[in-house]
């Protein structure tokens, strides 16, 4: 109501819909950026003090879990928040940033190009969203929504617009990250790539979240070097809307073991705050493929080993931001960024895995976290 969204409010030409019932009055459910960016602009910003607060308590969330750097894809204004950090030494976190795509034309005029920035905060790349969500039914499909009378998802970004900003983006050197996560989407971002140069500098374009993905599709994925940026405790948590919405599709969802049998390089994340900032239990997920004491395992023959799962939390990050030279492993000359857990998880049973508790959390050799039951 306070965002004048009503039976007159026109649809979106593309990328979003308002959801209505019969007489067209609005439900409340908006899908899309473009539908509840009204929304957000009611929403009035928390003041410096307040964010203050709230980046120290996220710091301390993000040590007692066992993370030592992110990739962020935050607005241009949490850009802003850590540029001033980072110029005080204060930002407390490694952090690979990827601009929304809306700040292209500004980083062009700016001559702003990839990998700029500090040890701390680094310039990687471009965020594009090519659909929407398994949940809302608004990831890009080829085949209909079980259940559905004709819905297929939203196109969010239409080809032409991704090639464009594909290409916009590898004249400054930066590679995109694109959410995909309906198999139409998938390849609609694999045409954009195929059809644009390929960037520098290690740099890799990368498609974010890859839940569903044809098999055909795979071979260009690895062809075109592109990594598959994927977060495993959505796996679990997807299960019965996986056979809900796609059915036997669902046997092409969340494919890890294919992945890294076809040599596709493989990151993973955990898409916070859609799911908590805790990669011991994205690797328990990617391993188990079952919630918590459950038994109700999603395509058992995807599961992959803890040893896999461990290597691309660390090495695969590194490689999704071209930075697998000086990040991700356990070596001479790289940052002395490490954790330290309460078992090893590359020996013990997988159901066992998501019991494992963060003891110390170092970065660049400084003891951030520190478990009460650890002397250091």
């Amino acid at each position: 109501k306070m965002a004048d969204i009503t039976a007159a409010t026109q649809d979106p030409m593309a990328g979003g819909e308002i959801v209505r019932f019969a007489d067209d009055t609005p439900t409340g459910i908006l899908k899309e950026n473009i539908t509840y960016d009204k929304i957000y602009e009611l929403i009035p910003s928390p003041s410096r003090r307040q964010i203050d607060k709230l980046y120290q308590k996220a710091l301390a969330f993000a040590y007692r879990n066992g993370v030592t750097g992110v990739h962020s894809f935050d607005g241009s204004e949490a850009f802003t928040y850590f540029s001033d950090l980072a110029e005080k030494n204060a930002l407390g976190l490694r952090i690979n940033y990827y601009f929304p795509v809306s700040k292209l034309p500004e980083l062009h005029e700016n001559k702003i190009y990839y990998g700029s920035g500090t040890d701390y905060l680094r310039l990687a790349g471009i965020k594009i969203f090519a659909d929407g969500s398994l949940g809302s039914q608004t990831a890009l499909c080829f085949n209909k929504y079980i259940g559905s009378k004709g819905n297929y998802g939203i196109e969010v970004t239409q080809p032409k617009e991704l090639m464009s900003y594909v290409n916009s983006a590898s004249r400054l050197g930066f590679p995109c990250a694109v959410h995909a996560i309906g198999d139409k989407a998938v390849a609609n971002v694999l045409d954009a790539f195929e059809k644009n140069r390929y960037p520098d500098f290690g740099a890799r374009h990368r498609i974010e979240h890859l839940q569903l993905v044809r098999k055909k599709d795979l071979n260009r994925i690895k062809r075109l070097g592109v990594v598959a940026s994927m977060q495993p405790s959505h796996c679990p948590a997807d299960i019965k809307m996986i056979r809900k919405y796609w059915g036997k599709r669902g046997d092409n969802a969340y494919i890890f073991r294919t992945i890294i049998d076809k040599k596709i390089n493989l990151a993973f994340g955990s898409d916070a705050p859609i799911e908590p900032l805790k990669p011991i239990e994205g690797i328990a997920a990617a391993v188990r493929r079952a919630l918590p004491k459950s038994r109700d395992v999603l395509n058992p023959k995807e599961r992959i080993s803890s040893q896999e799962a461990l290597f691309s939390y660390t090495v695969g990050s590194a490689i999704a931001c071209g930075q697998e030279h000086s990040r991700g492993y356990l070596m001479p000359g790289y940052p002395a960024d490490f954790v330290i857990l309460s078992d090893d998880i590359t020996k013990i049973s997988p159901s066992k895995v998501y019991n494992v508790e963060v003891l110390a959390t170092v970065i660049d050799g400084k003891i951030k976290y520190r478990h009460h039951a650890l002397n250091l």
